[in-house]
């Protein structure tokens, strides 16, 4: 079976700070359990509904 290549989606926090992406399938998970909002469907955008703390690298 042929490996299927990894989608992404970008996520950013409730002030609107990317942070890393995630897996498509994770991104699913958060929004149907609100925890995160879908900003855009290609590329793949979500916006979760919490602040995060901390620096990107």
């Amino acid at each position: 079976m042929a490996d299927l290549p990894k989608e992404y989606a970008f996520v950013l926090d409730a002030n609107d700070k990317k942070l890393a992406p995630t897996n498509i399938n994770k991104a699913w998970i958060l929004i149907r359990k609100k925890k995160a909002t879908m900003i855009n469907k290609y590329p793949m955008t979500i916006k979760l509904n919490r602040e995060v703390e901390g620096e990107c690298p």
